[in-house]
C-alpha cells in the first residue's frame, strides 16, 4: 500500500478515536485498526520486518533498511523484496510473526525471550542497549505506589522492569493496579487522571521529562533491544537473509559514519511515527539523536550479542528466569531453548566478510 494512503487511514482512524490503544486481547489484534491493514505478501517472495518507529533507538534500524537501495537491489535480483511494518510495542509484533506473517523482528528483552520460548528463532545482535524508567508526580519510592494505577504497555521491557523493581520492594503485581497504556499516549493517561504513575521506555521518557519536569524518576531498568530472524525463514532462504543482515550491519555503520546521516536516520524514523500514530510524534528529533547514540551507536563497535551475556549470571539468563519465576513464560521450557536461539555464527560470518556483504558501501535513497 502506497505510504500516502497508510498515512489517510492513519489520519482517519485517529480522528475517528481519541486513542490508539487497542485494550483486547491478542486475537483481537489480528482486527486492529492499523495492523490489519497491513499487506505482508505472504503468497510471494517477500521479506516482512516488524519494528516499533516510536521505540528510541531500535525504531531507526527499519527505516534505514526500507530506504537502503543496496538491499534493495539485492533482493531484487533473487526475486525478492522487503516490507517494513510498524508496531506499537514488541508483543504486538510477536503476534503476527507467530501466525507467519512477519519473518524479522525488531523487540525488547521480554518479547524477544518469550517469542524464543515458543518459537525456533535466530537473535542476530543487539538495536539497544538502555533504560526503561519509572515516572510518577507524588512518590519517590517504588514502595509509595502500593495500590495506585501504573501506565504500562504489557509485555514490553518497561514492564519487565517494573515487576523487578516492584519484586525487590517486596511487592507483587497485584499489589499495583496495571493499566494497559501505549508508551507514547502515558502523559496523555496521566493528565486524564487514569493513571499515577507510568513505566515507559525511549522516547517517551525523555519527552515526558520535558514537558512535565515536575514528574519524579522513581526508578530506572537497563534492558535491551534485539533484531531477530525466523530460523525456518533462515534455513529456507539463506542468501536472502544474509542480505538482510547485511542491511542491518550497514545501517548502524552509516549512522556512525557521520551526523548528517544521523539525522537523516531520524527523519525517517519521524515519519514512520506519524504514520503509525495517524499523527505527528512530538519528539525532538535533536533527543532522538542523542539516545540513538548513546544508546545503540556507542555500546559496542561490533553489534553481536556479548557472550557474556549467555552467561550463567548474564542479562540474558537472569532475564529468562525472572520472567519464567513470575509466571510470564511456560514452566517447562528449558534454558537451553533460549540460549540455542541467540547463535552469532550468522552475524560473524557478516561481520568477517565486509567486501562481500558490502557493510562499507551506503547508497540510500533519500
Amino acid at each position: 500500500m502506497p505510504r500516502i494512503f497508510q498515512f489517510l487511514l492513519c489520519l482517519f482512524l485517529t480522528l475517528c478515536a481519541a486513542s490508539l490503544t487497542f485494550a483486547g486481547n491478542e486475537a483481537d489484534l489480528a482486527s486492529h485498526p492499523i495492523y490489519s491493514k497491513y499487506q505482508f505478501g505472504r503468497d510471494g517472495k517477500v521479506a516482512n520486518l516488524g519494528s516499533q518507529p516510536i521505540s528510541v533507538p531500535s525504531g531507526v534500524i527499519g527505516e534505514i533498511m526500507l530506504h537502503d537501495k543496496i538491499l534493495k537491489k539485492s533482493l531484487a535480483t533473487r526475486g525478492w523484496e522487503f516490507r517494513n511494518h510498524g508496531f506499537l510495542k514488541g508483543q504486538d509484533a510477536n503476534f503476527f510473526f507467530q501466525r507467519g506473517d512477519i519473518n524479522l523482528i525488531v523487540s525488547g528483552d521480554w518479547p524477544t525471550i518469550t517469542l524464543a520460548a515458543s518459537q525456533d528463532i535466530l537473535v542476530v545482535g543487539l538495536v539497544k542497549q538502555s533504560f526503561s524508567s519509572l515516572l510518577a508526580k507524588d512518590a519517590h519510592q517504588i514502595g509509595q505506589l502500593k495500590g495506585k494505577r501504573i501506565g504500562v504497555a504489557l509485555g514490553s521491557t518497561a514492564h519487565y522492569g517494573l515487576l523487578i523493581a516492584l519484586t525487590d520492594a517486596g511487592l507483587k503485581e497485584t499489589d499495583v493496579t496495571l493499566v494497559p497504556t501505549e508508551n507514547m499516549e502515558m502523559i496523555e493517561a496521566m493528565n486524564q487522571g487514569r493513571i499515577d504513575a507510568f513505566s515507559c521506555w525511549e522516547p517517551a521518557t525523555t519527552n515526558a521529562l520535558r514537558i512535565h519536569p515536575e514528574l519524579k524518576v522513581v526508578q530506572r531498568f537497563m534492558n535491551s533491544s534485539y533484531f531477530s530472524v525466523s530460523k525456518e525463514f533462515a534455513r529456507n532462504n539463506p542468501e536472502v537473509t544474509e542480505q538482510l543482515v547485511a542491511a542491518y550491519v550497514r545501517a548502524l555503520r552509516w549512522m556512525r559514519q557521520s551526523d548528517t546521516n544521523l539525522m537523516q536516520a531520524v527523519d525517517w524514523m519521524l515519519a514512520a511515527g506519524e504514520l503509525l500514530l495517524g499523527k505527528p510524534t512530538g519528539l525532538s528529533p535533536q533527543d532522538i539523536a542523542k539516545t540513538t547514540t548513546n544508546d545503540l551507536l556507542k555500546i559496542a563497535h561490533s553489534p553481536a550479542v556479548p557472550r557474556n551475556d549467555l552467561a550463567e549470571n548474564g542479562s540474558v539468563r537472569r532475564a529468562f528466569a525472572f520472567l519464567q519465576g513470575q509466571g510470564k513464560i511456560p514452566s517447562d521450557t528449558s534454558w537451553e531453548k533460549i540460549a540455542a536461539s541467540f547463535d552469532r555464527t550468522l552475524i560473524d560470518k557478516i561481520l568477517a566478510n565486509p567486501k562481500k556483504y558490502q557493510l562499507l558501501q551506503f547508497d540510500y535513497e533519500k
